[in-house]
């Protein structure tokens, strides 16, 4: 009787031995596929990292609407100083360029032995001028700045400054809906325009607020300038 109930025993445990066996093949198993077919979901990238990216993105879209590229190149040659300033966007519709040479001892500033700026550098530094391209994008499939009598001037703070006669330049295509427009503009008005807080623009029939960045960058152009 002892002998059956060891063999009970016995066989009893060996039951449960290939049970516990059974399901941990089957637990590791599980484990295996849900790796495979299950792996565990990854973190979602934060939303305030992405708008962060989009505004970032919208900032350099803004920057790269205002600045223009200046370009200054001396000719020791000549000495004559070339200064540029290329598609500074003053609006959606306009942007415009400057282009100007100058002596440049008219910059370095040469003066008299008594230490006085010289009579025929100042008279030069009163005449200076600059060359100006706008480019102004619109729908009409014609020149809309043939006109003579179409001006560019200036008020700022609520005083006119005045500027030049400005006319479409006689390669300026309209096909594209760009016109380009030319004028000359003194660098001494050029620079009571930049110093200005409340300053706008007339060009044609329409007139443009001149913002505190395309000021900025006009005072960079006067400063290499020597102005």
């Amino acid at each position: 009787m002892k002998k059956k109930s060891i063999s009970l025993l016995c066989v009893m445990l060996i039951l449960c031995a290939g049970v516990n066996f059974t399901r941990a093949q089957t637990t590791k198993k599980k484990s295996v596929f849900d790796k495979i077919f299950n792996p565990t979901p990854t973190a979602t990238p934060s939303t305030t990292n992405d708008t962060t990216s989009t505004t970032a993105s919208d900032d350099k879209k803004t920057d790269k609407i205002v600045s223009g590229k200046l370009s200054v190149k001396d000719d020791e040659f000549t000495g004559k100083r070339t200064v540029a300033l290329d598609d500074l966007a003053l609006a959606e519709d306009l942007t415009v360029s400057l282009k100007t040479e100058v002596d440049l001892k008219t910059v370095t500033g040469s003066q008299t032995r008594a230490g006085q700026p010289r009579p025929d550098d100042m008279f030069r530094r009163s005449i200076a001028d600059t060359v100006v391209t706008f480019v102004v994008s619109h729908s009409e499939n014609r020149h809309l700045f043939m006109n003579e009598n179409n001006r560019v001037d200036f008020m700022v703070d609520g005083e006119r400054v005045a500027g030049n006669f400005a006319k479409s330049s006689i390669y300026s295509s309209v096909s594209a809906g760009k016109e380009e427009v030319l004028t000359v503009l003194n660098l001494d008005r050029l620079g009571k325009v930049v110093r200005g807080k409340d300053v706008k623009m007339k060009l044609g029939e329409k007139v443009y607020v001149i913002d505190s960045s395309v000021k900025d960058r006009l005072k960079e152009f006067l400063k290499a300038l020597g102005r």
